[in-house]
């Protein structure tokens, strides 16, 4: 042994919980997180918060749960002493929000505390007041059943702390972030926020998720929310989804709850997106509100000190079944501009934009430049398409002609319905090329005089080592000396599009994200939505009456024909009510 002495020894039980309160106390927001989950926990229906400049000077939790006797009282603020566990593999089934017994010696141990509770069947209650950690009195006092605490000054002994705090701006936003997520996912519970003596949420208790949507974001908002339900029996999704149109430009609107807990999660986030795939517009981030609930086994809650993070056993059985629920929620809800609900009619067989004669030339377009026709419109109320029984989409469609060579105009008897050509071409063949290169692209067409192809070093690398690849979407090429290629086949529904041009598009993302074939596997979605993008139709193309037609008749067999790939609208309505407000009719 040292003659000094030891070098290790244990820190003082004051000391242990200010480090402690380093990791679950960061801001005012965390004090408020922790405190309203024990009160959760303690089954109240009325939660109360009150703060005062942004946290610092007080953050109060009241609530009518079950409250607690003396000798708890004086236990909760024991580190690690809790009522939601007792052995190791109660941490395997865990269901409760808190079960560390960490946060309320923490959040004394850098504020002024006092603590008034009530147990239910006892005459009076008790008050503590705490500062820095040390009980300084303990007395009996008169008080409803349920906890009431009030946090003072907090930091006020750990001013490094105390200085890296925001604006009291900032720092009511974050509380007001918790404070959303608990109104949203236990809407069976009443909760109010207010700051400064002002009422900033009013969350009354309700019976569904639906209501609660309306109570924290407005009606607005929760009509644009579609519902999401997945039952895999082991794992069930519920909640909502917002559509495509609502999508904001951050994540504030994003919320994961996994059984009863909000969440951060980077394999529900990336599902999420997955599962909108082209629907989103480049920087746009969707709304959502997305409850799981699995076996407590399967997910380990005990990752983060403020358990705001969780790890699953089986990570991307989450995921695929998240996707799946996602997807399936937009593909049964699908929209127009205007926020109809507006779900694709049955899908007839694919084709190509307009049965034009095949060009002169190969890779000419389609669409040569003449002066613009009149539509003779028709009515698309055929028998051959039955709609679904959730079906909004309009009964009849007659087109009226373009407006600036880049929409298509249509009467229906909702209204005035426009169309951006080029968009919902670019979805028509997205889907058309997607579908046929999950069959392995049997649909190629054959050209009669082969095209001598030409590329740079690089770009004859890419082809040479995707030679297989490009022969599944329906490019065959075949080599014929060092840079220099044969097209002897283009996908079919490119057949009378400008597919050279598609091509070397495509070569130039093969170059960009890397010419291997492995590169091609993780970018094939990519390549399919250039192709789709670069084939369709411009704005600025005249388009003749019978391409207008067929477009409008491919539109019906589109799976999702209301976003392109982009995630841009395709279409908008003008209602009916709207041209007659408009022009003083009503």
């Amino acid at each position: 042994m040292s003659e000094t002495g030891p070098r290790i020894h244990v820190l003082e039980p004051v000391v242990a919980n200010q480090i402690a309160a380093g990791e679950v106390v960061e801001r005012p927001a965390s004090v408020v997180k922790e405190l309203v989950e024990n009160s959760r926990d303690a089954g109240s229906t009325r939660i109360e918060v009150s703060v005062e400049d942004g946290g610092r000077k007080l953050l109060r939790v009241r609530d009518n749960g079950h409250g607690m006797g003396d000798q708890d009282a004086v236990l909760c603020l024991q580190r690690h002493a809790t009522s939601k566990i007792r052995t190791a593999d109660d941490l395997r089934n865990i269901r409760s929000l808190g079960f560390r017994g960490e946060a309320l010696p923490s959040i004394a141990s850098v504020s002024q505390m006092t603590l008034i509770t009530r147990e239910e069947g006892r005459p009076a209650g008790v008050q503590m007041l705490v500062e820095g950690g040390v009980v300084r009195e303990f007395n009996a006092v008169g008080c409803p059943v349920g906890t009431d605490i009030a946090v003072r000054d907090l930091f006020f002994n750990t001013p490094a702390r105390l200085k890296f705090l925001k604006t009291a701006a900032t720092e009511l936003e974050h509380i007001l972030a918790h404070m959303t997520a608990f109104s949203l996912l236990h809407h069976d519970v009443a909760f109010r926020l207010e700051h400064n003596g002002r009422e900033v949420l009013s969350a009354p208790a309700c019976s569904d998720l639906k209501n609660a949507l309306v109570t924290v974001y407005g009606a607005d908002l929760a009509r644009e929310m579609i519902p999401v339900e997945l039952d895999a029996g082991t794992l069930f999704i519920r909640g909502a989804i917002g559509k495509p149109a609502l999508a904001r430009g951050t994540r504030s609107h994003q919320w994961f709850f996994v059984n009863g807990r909000p969440v951060r999660n980077r394999t529900l986030s990336h599902a999420l997106y997955d599962g909108y795939h082209t629907l989103l517009m480049s920087g746009r981030h969707p709304v959502c509100v997305v409850v799981i609930e699995l076996d407590p086994s399967s997910v380990d809650v005990n990752v983060h000190p403020a358990k705001s993070e969780v790890r699953f056993a089986r990570e991307w059985e989450v995921h695929n079944l998240l996707r799946r629920a996602v997807r399936e929620a937009l593909e049964a809800a699908q929209l127009l501009g205007s926020g109809e609900a507006m779900p694709s009619l049955r899908p007839t067989p694919p084709g190509t934009l307009a049965d034009s004669p095949a060009p002169a030339e190969p890779g000419e377009p389609a669409v040569a430049p003449a002066e613009s026709l009149p539509v003779q419109g028709t009515l698309f109320d055929d028998p051959d398409l039955p709609a679904r029984p959730t079906e909004r989409f309009p009964l009849r469609i007659r087109a009226l002609g373009q407006v600036g060579n880049s929409y298509i105009a249509c009467d229906t008897e909702e209204g005035l319905l426009l169309i951006d050509q080029h968009a919902l071409h670019e979805r028509v063949l997205y889907e058309q090329l997607t579908e046929e290169e999950a069959h392995r692209g049997r649909d190629r067409q054959l050209l009669a005089v082969p095209l001598t192809l030409d590329f740079s070093p690089r770009e004859a690398t890419a082809v040479q080592s995707n030679l297989d690849n490009l022969a599944v979407l329906g490019f065959e090429l075949e080599p014929f000396g060092r840079e220099t290629f044969l097209l002897r086949s283009v996908p079919a529904v490119l057949a009378h599009r400008k597919h050279e041009q598609v091509l070397r598009d495509v070569v130039d993302d093969l170059v960009a994200q890397g010419s291997g074939a492995r590169g091609f596997e993780h970018h094939r979605d990519f390549v399919l939505r250039t192709m789709a993008c670069k084939a369709a139709v411009k704005a600025g193309d005249v388009l003749a009456p019978e391409e207008i037609e067929e477009l409008l008749r491919l539109m019906h067999g589109c799976e999702i024909p209301f976003h392109c790939n982009h995630g841009r609208p395709t279409m908008f309505t003008i209602s009916l009510d709207a041209l007659e407000r408009r022009f003083g009719r009503t």
